[in-house]
Order: C-alpha cells, then sequence, then structure tokens
C-alpha cells in the first residue's frame, strides 16, 4: 500500500465519541506511515487537539469563531482539499460542507464519511432528509460504525451511494494507562460506598435520568458519579433534589482522565435511548469495569451479554441488576473480566487498517 496524504474534516474538537474515534484513526494512520491532517471548522483547544499533536498530526482550523452552520466552510475547503488523496469527513454539518466543497473545487480524490450515528433530527423531516440525500451523492463511500448504523445508512440514501460497516475501535494502550485513587477523585465519598458511574455529554439520548431514577430505587450507600458535561446538565441537577439523592450524586463534570476515573467505578452504565456504537462502554470494559447497558442496538452488540443489559429506559431493571452486582462479589468479578475480554475485540488497530484498505480498494474502482 502506498502512502496517501489523507484529511480528516470534523466539526470542533470537543469531547465526543465521534470527535475521539475521530482522533483515534488519525494517529494510528499517522503510526503507519500515511500523511495525516485533521481540520475542525473551529479552532477549539481541547485536550484532542493537544493530544493530536503530541503525537505528529498535524491540526487546522477552518476558522476561529464562525458558528459551524455557515456555509463559507464549504468554500474555505475547497481551497484546501484538492492537495489531498482521501478526504474523511466526520459528522453533521462538517458531511454538508464537505459535499459543497468538492462541487465548488471539482476534487477527483477519494471523498468519504462516516456516521455515527443510528438517528438524527433531520430525518424527521422531508426537506432536511431530501438535502440529506443530495448531499449524500457527492461522496464516494459512506462507512457506518456498526451495523445498525449501516443499516439506518442504507434505508437512508435508499442504495445510491455504498455503505460499508467498519466497527469503532478503541486506543487499549491509551484507555488502560494511568491510574485513578478513589479517595482522591471523591474525598468525601463513604469508604464503603458502591460508586455507578455514568460518563457521557449530558444530551437527551444519553438519559441520565434513567440512572438517577435508579438510584433513587437503591440503598443509600450506592452513590451516583456522572462525568461529562452538556445541555441536560441543569435539568438532571434540579431532579436530584427533587429525588432527595443530593448527598448520593456527584457531577464531576468534563475531565481529560475520564477513562482512568473509571478506576474509581465499581459498576459502569450506559443507559442510552439510542446509540450507534457506545464507546464510553468500551473504554469502560477495557479497563474491567462491569458495564450495564440499555438494550438498544449499538450499545447491545458491544456489550453482548444479556446480564448486562436492561429494557431501555427501566430503571427498576437497572437498579436491580445494579443489586444484583453488588451483592453477589464473585459474580460481578465475573462480569469484570467478561467485559475486560471483550474490549480486546476492539482493538483501534484493525479498525484503522481496515479503513486503510477500504480507501485503497475505493481509490482503485474510481
Amino acid at each position: 500500500m502506498r502512502v496517501m496524504k489523507i484529511l480528516h474534516v470534523i466539526n470542533p474538537l470537543l469531547p465526543g465519541g465521534a470527535e475521539r474515534m475521530a482522533v483515534d484513526l488519525a494517529v494510528g494512520m499517522k503510526q503507519t506511515g500515511h500523511s495525516v491532517t485533521v481540520l475542525t471548522l473551529q479552532e477549539t483547544r481541547t485536550f484532542l487537539w493537544e493530544e493530536l499533536e503530541s503525537q505528529g498530526v498535524e491540526v487546522k482550523a477552518l476558522s476561529h469563531a464562525m458558528s459551524n452552520y455557515s456555509p463559507l466552510h464549504a468554500w474555505r475547503l475547497s481551497r484546501l482539499m484538492n492537495g489531498y488523496d482521501v478526504v474523511h469527513v466526520h459528522l453533521f454539518p462538517a458531511q454538508y460542507w464537505g459535499a459543497m466543497a468538492k462541487w465548488i473545487s471539482g476534487f477527483r480524490g477519494l471523498l468519504v464519511t462516516t456516521e455515527h450515528s443510528t438517528f438524527n433530527v433531520r430525518c424527521k423531516y422531508r426537506l432536511t432528509t431530501w438535502l440529506d440525500r443530495l448531499m449524500y451523492k457527492a461522496y464516494d463511500a459512506i462507512i457506518g460504525v456498526s451495523e445498525p448504523t449501516t443499516t439506518f445508512m442504507q434505508q437512508r440514501v435508499k442504495g445510491k451511494i455504498p455503505v460499508y460497516t467498519i466497527e469503532n475501535g478503541v486506543n487499549l494502550q491509551r484507555v488502560t494507562q494511568g491510574r485513578c485513587l478513589r479517595n482522591e477523585l471523591l474525598p468525601d465519598l463513604p469508604e464503603k460506598a458502591f460508586v455507578v458511574m455514568q460518563v457521557g455529554r449530558f444530551r437527551p439520548e444519553k438519559n441520565q435520568e434513567c440512572t438517577l431514577r435508579a438510584l433513587a430505587q437503591l440503598p443509600p450507600e450506592v452513590h451516583g458519579v456522572f462525568i461529562g458535561e452538556g445541555p441536560c446538565m441543569d435539568h438532571c441537577r434540579q431532579l436530584v433534589q427533587e429525588l432527595g439523592l443530593t448527598q448520593r450524586v456527584h457531577f464531576l463534570g468534563y475531565r481529560a482522565d475520564a477513562a482512568a476515573c473509571l478506576d474509581a467505578a465499581d459498576v459502569a452504565v450506559l443507559p442510552s435511548l439510542w446509540e450507534s456504537f457506545g464507546l464510553s462502554a468500551l473504554e469502560a470494559m477495557a479497563r474491567g469495569v462491569p458495564v450495564l447497558a440499555s438494550d438498544v442496538e449499538g450499545l447491545s452488540q458491544v456489550v453482548s451479554h444479556p446480564d448486562l443489559l436492561f429494557e431501555t429506559n427501566n430503571a427498576t431493571e437497572l437498579a436491580k441488576k445494579i443489586v444484583t452486582l453488588r451483592n453477589h462479589f464473585e459474580y460481578q468479578k465475573t462480569m469484570s473480566e467478561y467485559c475486560r475480554n471483550r474490549a480486546y475485540i476492539f482493538d483501534i488497530n484493525q479498525t484503522v487498517e481496515k479503513h486503510l484498505a477500504l480507501y485503497e480498494q475505493l481509490r482503485k474502482s474510481k
């Protein structure tokens, strides 16, 4: 395989699963000897940006503060993309600007996009559905991060663009490095507390409310720890007050060391209403933390154990499964080992290799 010049285009590098995956892909491709640049819509110097630079990946921004939804991004991208063999776009609205940039510039290289979700609000409306299908026509291929995502996209584009499945992976070396002591992370936590942790943005689909309602059904020794920020955080804080959980719930906000913080957890929970894959679940599993997840497509394929799945939005069932893990130490150890072993199936190196092989295949067929 000859060396390729690859450009990854994505929205600002805020903490999130799609952003994490794009960074890991870029680093992995760089380490295999390819020339890789990451281009963001806005210059947001988060820890992900810094991580790319520390790994020798060039990072650029199309603007300092221009709205993600400004069509000027398409014009600016059109002036940059012709120097690359592959342009790989992640997330809306960057996907729109990638398509428009191709039409403006006459780009002849390979243009691909990854779909990171099994649902988006644009599906609900005829106009945005039509616009999506028009946009996707500019791409040589769509990559789904899981089989459910691929099925979703095949229905969305109606067979007019090839859709391939390459499952997300996790950088096991990154995720398993570092250690976090519980008494340092949560100094006021009672010594015998059982910790239920949820890592993720506070968005409606992440459904932190279900975790809180489960905690309200559990003994006072069970504490909830939430890592992340987002628009639903204020609602969750209010719900904590209403449920009388103020002494048992801890909001830690955004943490760059979120993976290491999982060391403080007895169990990780993901009560998502929908997920394309479940990278947060995989990171917890890689650290040997038992994961309880809602039985939705994407998550269920990752966790893949009936004892660790519960009915979507069923706080009572979640509470019962937490009690089972808490009351049976040997069972908890068994589930811990299962999760750790399961995570190693999703090594990021395999994900990188599959992407590069697909690039080569598509370039030969153009």
